[in-house]
């Protein structure tokens, strides 16, 4: 075996260094997938994940009366104001993918950032509610 000048344990933390630099890239790049599947979206972006996404969870976090004067097809009702609304939300599976809806976008907004507190990895919410949906053409057509 050649020994070339520098190699051996003098070389061991470079090895780490870039180990290190490597793993933190890549944990980057995950975190940012990750990100890019928390927030609040657009309309055309929320519906356009209704449409092209098969695993995900539909959430309307309305009063129950709200949800039974109208609703988005495949929606489950969540009443943010009800006494079980944590428990309901803590009970779902954090790995998967939730988009989450009310009127205006206050009471999805303060639901995502719960779900985010505690650890759900995907999750995005309608900006402006279905009020701002029902005013967009573009995102009323991926709902046809």
């Amino acid at each position: 075996m050649v020994l070339m000048k520098g190699s051996g344990i003098k070389s061991a933390p470079m090895i780490v260094v870039s180990f290190l630099l490597l793993a933190g890239t890549v944990t980057f790049y995950d975190m940012k997938k990750i990100e890019e599947r928390l927030g609040s979206v657009s309309p055309v972006e929320f519906t356009r994940s209704l449409a092209s996404e098969s695993d995900l969870i539909l959430i309307d976090v309305r009063t129950v009366e709200e949800f039974e004067d109208d609703h988005i097809s495949g929606a489950i009702n969540i009443d943010y104001e009800s006494e079980e609304f944590a428990n309901k939300i803590l009970n779902l599976d954090r790995n998967s993918f939730y988009a989450v809806y009310c009127q205006r976008g206050r009471r999805s907004k303060e639901t995502l950032d719960f779900m985010v507190l505690n650890n759900f990895r995907r999750v995005i919410d309608l900006y402006g509610g279905i009020e701002a949906l029902a005013n967009d053409k573009e995102a009323l057509e991926y709902l046809q």
